[in-house]
């Protein structure tokens, strides 16, 4: 299969709606369920993983790394 240079997704989803076998082998392992995921889908699950304690561990990283540093 020839590796293209894709810049948009819609490039990417009129690629992979070409009946060649290559790209329906691609296809079926970038789909869940028959159905691309969307960015908002991969977006909020990104977002949920965070914890709650991030903004504070963040905060005292930059406290030692201060204290460290002194500049």
């Amino acid at each position: 299969m020839i590796v293209r240079h894709l810049h948009k997704v819609h490039k990417l989803l009129a690629v992979l709606d070409q009946p060649a076998a290559e790209v329906s082998t691609v296809r079926t392992v970038l789909t869940l369920d028959g159905h691309f995921p969307s960015r908002r889908t991969w977006w909020e699950r990104r977002m949920s993983a965070i914890p709650d304690s991030l903004p504070a561990q963040i905060g005292c990283l930059g406290r030692l790394l201060i204290e460290l540093i002194q500049p």
